[in-house]
C-alpha cells in the first residue's frame, strides 16, 4: 500500500512538472510573440522614413474572376510585412532594394547579375498561387521597389502591382494582360 502511494505522489508530482512545463512553453511562445510584434512597429517608423509604407490591396475590379486573384492578394497581404522588413534590411546593407526574378509556385532560384543573393538569401516564402518579382528604381525621389503579380485563370492573364517607395503611381489594381 505505501508504494502505490508513494507512486500516485510520484504521478501528482510529475503532472505537477508538465503543467509547469506547459505553462513555462506557452509564456515563452508569448513572448516571441511580443518581440515579434515590437520587432514590426520598431521598423515600421524606419519604413516611414524610407517613403515605405504599409501594403492595402486595392479592391479588386468587378468583373474579374475572384479566385486566383484573391487567393494572391491574400498571399501578398501575407507575407508583405516580411518581404518590408527583408528588404529594410537588404538596403540597409546593400544601399539598395532586393530585386527578386521571376517566381514560380515554390521555385525561388537565381539572382540578378548585378547582385549576389537570390530569394533564399533574403527572404524564405511558402509555395504562393501565382508568378511573382520584384523590381526596383531609383528615381527622382528615392529608391523603391514594385512586387509584380501575376495570375493565369481561364485562359486570361491578369497581373497588379504593389509599390513601397516614393513612387505612388507604380501601384496598379488587378488587370488584364501585360502592361
Amino acid at each position: 500500500m505505501g508504494i502505490l502511494y508513494r507512486e500516485l505522489d510520484n504521478d501528482k508530482e510529475r503532472s505537477g512538472l508538465n503543467n509547469l512545463c506547459s505553462w513555462f512553453t506557452v509564456m515563452l511562445r508569448i513572448r516571441q510573440i511580443i518581440i515579434l510584434l515590437l520587432l514590426i512597429l520598431a521598423l515600421t517608423p524606419a519604413a516611414s522614413a524610407q517613403g515605405l509604407r504599409p501594403h492595402q490591396a486595392p479592391p479588386l475590379l468587378p468583373l474579374l474572376p475572384p479566385g486566383g486573384l484573391a487567393a494572391a492578394d491574400v498571399a501578398l497581404s501575407t507575407i508583405w510585412p516580411e518581404l518590408l522588413s527583408a528588404q529594410i534590411e537588404y538596403h540597409a546593407l546593400a544601399g539598395s532594394y532586393f530585386q527578386g526574378l521571376r517566381t514560380t509556385g515554390d521555385i525561388f532560384a537565381g539572382c540578378p547579375t548585378d547582385q549576389a543573393m537570390s530569394w533564399a538569401g533574403i527572404i524564405v516564402l511558402p509555395p504562393l498561387p501565382m508568378t511573382m518579382w520584384i523590381d526596383v528604381y531609383d528615381g527622382p525621389h528615392g529608391q523603391g521597389f514594385v512586387v509584380i503579380m501575376e495570375v493565369t485563370d481561364k485562359g486570361q492573364t491578369f497581373r497588379r502591382s504593389a509599390n513601397a517607395g516614393p513612387e505612388s503611381w507604380r501601384e496598379q489594381p488587378w488587370q488584364v494582360g501585360e502592361w
